[in-house]
């Protein structure tokens, strides 16, 4: 099916990628932020150019451009942001696209259309603009636009990394069925164990090669991703939150407040969901961490906090003021899809954005650069490379300095192992307990609550009564 022989990755100018992918076969490509992972991927459907004689799909030369529209139907790619291949009008339009570029009747692209938002559980968000989808519904929709062209491989880059677990047992479920109906093959990348223990080989990549393969028959697999469990909760990772001194707070207005905050969203196909009298407090100097399942609003709760969306009635508060009138630096919000906040040249010029809008001095600035490179693990070597040319990983820790930069009081991280190594999940969780160390007051929107485990005070999970949403608090999470 896919066969690559000294192909030389983008930015690695030592890499060497060699390996034979059968038909069929289920791959789960693995290893540290920007190791070329996603560019090897991108090579497969011919959105980067290889040298010729290198990469085979299908016995089609990728580098040769007319192999191109071949190569593309038979390969299906989803992305780490599935809004950068989302861009019809609804739902339905957009998983309907794909296979009216390839030419499928249009008695047979209704079959499809049906078949796969039911595989992917979106049967009664076909009519929903995509706008209006959560982040979890929004790789919903892209895996389905990719199920209905029912190609011969399906390269998955991160693309189940902002569902809930129940969502994501349930796609896993669509892919492996349809890699035992068709024989499709299926490449993943990823750094999840319950995907990794899919694969009938794991390809760990570093520095644009293959580092070593694991196979699963010679139980090489368990033993690797046991592995990764040590990293994460080895007793140097290991966090307990009692061993942190808690802030003591007097002021009743302290923390972020939620007074019968009211929130009403009317989509044009007259989808309505709403919030009600939403009371809620988030104290000074906590972690808190929010889950619950797809489209329950806790996105949208995170946006009233930043002051982003606007309450139909009731009011925000963070320390007593309203949200939307909070001064720049006082909270810090990393979203699910860090591309979006990441605007400048260069890593140096985007992560000192917000300090130098806060008015520091040039030395000041470059201090807190540093201070923020430290804290979430960058690579100085990185500063002056262009932001489009960074891994999904790599993002969001430069979309993590900016905000820290600037040491905000409050900080709201929407998804933020999304996209992350393993390293980088370890470190995430010791950069959770020294900043509350410090006093600041974090909230974690998440559906990996495996990684946060001993990370946090309080954990509210959201949920959904028929179109309105509300939520509850585990008291017995900790």
């Amino acid at each position: 099916m896919i066969k690559a022989k000294g192909l030389k990755m983008k930015y690695f100018d030592d890499g060497d990628f060699t390996c034979h992918i059968k038909k069929g076969e289920i791959i789960a490509i693995t290893g540290p932020n920007g190791a070329g992972k996603t560019t090897f991927a991108k090579y497969l459907v011919r959105l980067i150019s290889p040298e010729e004689n290198c990469l085979y799909v299908s016995g089609l030369d990728v580098g040769k451009a007319e192999n191109e529209y071949e190569i593309r139907k038979k390969t299906g790619f989803l992305f780490q942001n599935p809004e950068n291949q989302l861009f019809c009008d609804t739902v339905e339009e957009d998983v309907a696209f794909g296979p009216q570029n390839i030419g499928i009747p249009r008695e047979e692209i209704a079959v499809r259309i049906s078949e796969a938002l039911a595989d992917t559980g979106l049967e009664l968000l076909r009519k929903r603009r995509i706008e209006n989808l959560s982040g979890g519904e929004k790789q919903r929709a892209a895996l389905a636009g990719v199920l209905a062209m029912k190609p011969e491989c399906i390269i998955m880059d991160e693309s189940l990394a902002m569902l809930d677990s129940e969502a994501r047992r349930n796609l896993i479920k669509v892919l492996m069925e349809d890699n035992e109906k068709y024989n499709t093959t299926i490449i993943m990348i990823t750094h999840r164990k319950e995907e990794l223990l899919l694969a009938d080989r794991i390809f760990l990549i570093d520095k644009g090669k293959i580092e070593r393969v694991y196979e699963k028959n010679n139980g090489e697999i368990e033993r690797y991703t046991e592995s990764l469990d040590k990293k994460i909760y080895s007793d140097n990772n290991e966090i307990i939150i009692d061993n942190i001194k808690k802030t003591e707070v007097n002021d009743e207005k302290s923390g972020i407040i939620f007074n019968k905050v009211s929130f009403c969203h009317l989509d044009v196909t007259y989808d309505t969901w709403k919030m009600t009298d939403i009371s809620l407090k988030i104290n000074q100097g906590e972690i808190t961490m929010i889950t619950g399942k797809l489209g329950t609003g806790k996105t949208t709760v995170t946006e009233l906090i930043c002051g982003i969306l606007k309450p139909v009635s009731g009011g925000v508060y963070i320390d007593g003021t309203e949200a939307e009138k909070i001064y720049l630096g006082k909270t810090g919000y990393v979203g699910q899809f860090p591309e979006r906040q990441l605007f400048a040249e260069t890593v140096y010029d985007d992560i000192i954005f917000g300090p130098k809008n806060m008015g520091l001095s040039d030395d000041e600035v470059k201090i807190r650069c540093r201070y923020a490179m430290e804290l979430t693990g960058l690579d100085e070597k990185l500063l002056c490379r262009n932001i489009r040319t960074l891994s999904g990983g790599e993002k969001r820790r430069v979309a993590m300095a900016g905000i820290l930069a600037m040491k905000p009081d409050y900080i709201i991280l929407d998804e933020p192992a999304a996209g992350l190594d393993i390293e980088g999940i370890a470190g995430l969780r010791k950069l959770l307990i020294l900043l509350k160390s410090k006093g600041v007051t974090i909230i974690v929107v998440t559906h990996d609550e495996e990684y946060f485990r001993g990370c946090y005070d309080r954990k509210l999970i959201f949920k959904k009564r028929e179109n309105e949403f509300y939520y509850e608090e585990d008291k017995t999470c900790q």
